[in-house]
């Protein structure tokens, strides 16, 4: 199901399956990639986009979390919905591919910098732990600020190696 504007369903049943999936924002950015990244249309990305958001998870269960199948599938899966267009061509499918499988790769398996990945895991590990011990919001808020800033500890500085590995980040990817 696709639509930018949510989805109220109350007492709502589905045949056949046990849930579905709201497809939001995936469609208009596969659309603007497309449109800006090498001159494709906004259907086609957005056709690719969105159908590569509705069945990625599906499709990692299937590949059992190994993420060259489940790029591959997502290719597959962009292609299918460009070929869906009645004015295809081969630069649809393959932007269609392209789209579906930057989506998976960026959006999806999430590869960020081990640094960056690092820092949020610390910062939900501190509050998970202060909370199961009875501090307040505040409290939590403050600890988090501190280990952003680095203060109080000897060793790791995480607020340096988060704008180190933000740094390497983005020198990669432009």
């Amino acid at each position: 199901m696709a639509n930018p504007y949510g989805i109220t369903c109350n007492g709502c049943g589905f045949i056949n399956t046990p849930n579905v999936t709201l497809t939001t924002g995936k469609p208009m950015v596969g659309g603007l990639l497309a449109e800006t990244m090498g001159g494709g249309d906004f259907k086609t990305g957005a056709l690719a986009g969105g159908a590569n958001e509705a069945l990625v998870g599906h499709l990692n269960g299937l590949v059992q979390g190994d993420e060259k199948l489940l790029t591959m599938s997502s290719q597959i899966v962009g292609v299918l919905a460009a070929a869906a267009q009645h004015d295809v061509d081969a630069s649809k499918l393959e932007k269609g591919k392209w789209i579906a499988q930057n989506l998976t790769q960026y959006n999806f398996l999430n590869h960020l910098p081990p640094g960056l990945v690092e820092y949020g895991q610390a910062a939900t590990t501190l509050a998970t732990d202060m909370q199961s011990k009875g501090a307040t919001g505040d409290e939590i808020a403050q600890a988090q600020l501190e280990l952003a800033r680095g203060q109080g500890f000897d060793g790791v500085q995480p607020a340096t190696e988060f704008v180190e590995a933000w740094g390497r980040f983005i020198a990669f990817e432009g």
